[in-house]
């Protein structure tokens, strides 16, 4: 028995600012944006403007209607965009200062925990004065290149946000400038998010706060001794893979050596910046 025709459906998530309303509506369509135009206005929603933010194709059986579900949230989150449940809207990447009307809380310095690796955990603990968040990265969707680059578009003054996935739950650091300070403001979820720190600090000791104590994690001898706890790079991981069958529990090394994540342009701003670590 063949199975049922199908065809292709172009799904398209699209922002749109509306005339006289706070942030953007979102929606997940099959319509392309003049369509969608034409849609709104049927329903008395004049649009200022559009975005698309992503688009899919999905196949669907030929001979059903198909209308999207719109459990577009987590795409709308992944794609740096926040819902406002108070004014009931979005708002775009660049809009943070909308989305984080604050109040927020100054502070001086960062104090950051990054554990040992427990079984392709690490347990991270940031602390900004009386603010605390705690949260677990996972090796799965290993974050820590990905964290590294933004530190550095950080250090070399550009802002922005990272999204970090710790299975099925996301955890986003937000930075943007506020007057002579950074904003930084953490947030967590999975089709929605809550915020969990909302602080205001120097650009260098956000910075220095975040990066430093992963660097001596990372060089650390009981982060070498940790190899099977965390599946770092490592010159010597990569010999002891290849030869792991003839090898018996007895022969395992002690520590295995990771590749440096030192990043000579991070130390390179806090050294100018007077921070000798």
């Amino acid at each position: 028995m063949s199975p049922p025709p199908e065809r292709e459906e172009t799904v398209r998530l699209l922002a749109a600012r509306i005339v006289g309303r706070d942030g953007w509506h979102l929606e997940e369509s099959t319509q392309d944006a003049d369509g969608f135009r034409d849609a709104l206005a049927q329903r008395g929603m004049a649009v200022a403007e559009l975005v698309e933010i992503e688009r899919w194709t999905l196949r669907v059986p030929a001979d059903e209607p198909f209308t999207p579900k719109n459990c577009f949230h987590g795409t709308a989150y992944r794609a740096g965009w926040g819902y406002d449940a108070g004014a009931d809207c979005w708002h775009a990447p660049h809009e943070l200062d909308r989305r984080f009307p604050g109040p927020t809380l100054n502070v001086d310095r960062l104090d950051v925990t990054y554990a040992l690796p427990e079984v392709g955990w690490i347990d991270t603990t940031i602390r900004g004065g009386e603010r605390l968040t705690e949260f677990s990265m996972s090796e799965v969707f290993d974050p820590i290149p990905a964290l590294l680059n933004w530190l550095e578009r950080l250090a070399g003054g550009n802002f922005g946000r990272i999204s970090m996935d710790v299975e099925g739950w996301y955890v986003d650091f937000h930075c943007f400038a506020e007057g002579d300070r950074i904003r930084f403001v953490v947030e967590e979820g999975w089709d929605g998010r809550s915020m969990t720190l909302d602080i205001r600090i120097d650009r260098i000791a956000l910075l220095a706060g975040l990066y430093c104590p992963l660097v001596v994690l990372w060089e650390s001898d009981a982060f070498a001794r940790a190899y099977m706890h965390w599946n770092f790079a490592s010159a010597e991981r990569d010999a002891w893979d290849a030869a792991w069958e003839h090898l018996t529990d007895e022969d395992d090394p002690v520590r295995l050596t990771p590749a440096p994540i030192r990043s000579p342009c991070i130390d390179a701003v806090l050294r100018a910046a007077g921070w000798d670590w």
